[in-house]
């Protein structure tokens, strides 16, 4: 697996590069927001649709669909590719945030939930030490 901290805009993938995008939205009390698909918990993202006229609009859209999460001042962080993978998947990280009712627009999102970061990675139903690597990364750089 490659993975690094995004320093500067030369280390953003170009956008036919990027499969999907992610965020880690955090609370003014370093809460992190969470949905819930089939798997498991997770944090909010997807695919870039064909549709989505830049990166930014693919992360506004999967916000809002999958936690009903406005967000402002993003920043992108860390970029992730799996071996074998051709394309990258960018993650972003925002704690300037506006939480409306939960209303899913996606079938496959169940719930969402605003925990500790200790609580989302005892949830979390992937790798959790990479994940706790993308957290840490995400705090740090706020």
């Amino acid at each position: 697996m490659k993975i690094w901290k995004i320093e500067k805009l030369n280390d953003i993938p170009k956008r036919s590069d990027i499969h999907s995008v992610y965020l880690l939205p955090f609370t003014e009390d370093g809460k992190i927001v969470i949905t819930k698909n089939e798997r498991g918990w997770d944090v909010i993202g997807g695919h870039i649709e064909s549709t989505d006229e830049s990166v930014l609009d693919s992360l506004k859209r999967e916000s809002l669909e999958e936690a009903s999460l406005f967000f402002n001042n993003v920043k992108a962080f860390l970029v992730l590719q799996f071996p074998g993978a051709d394309n990258f998947m960018l993650f972003h990280v925002s704690n300037d945030l506006d939480i409306r009712d939960f209303v899913s627009e996606q079938d496959d999102v169940l719930d969402r939930d605003v925990v500790s970061v200790k609580e989302f990675l005892h949830r979390y139903y992937g790798d959790k030490d990479l994940m706790a690597k993308i957290v840490a990364s995400a705090l740090a750089s706020i």
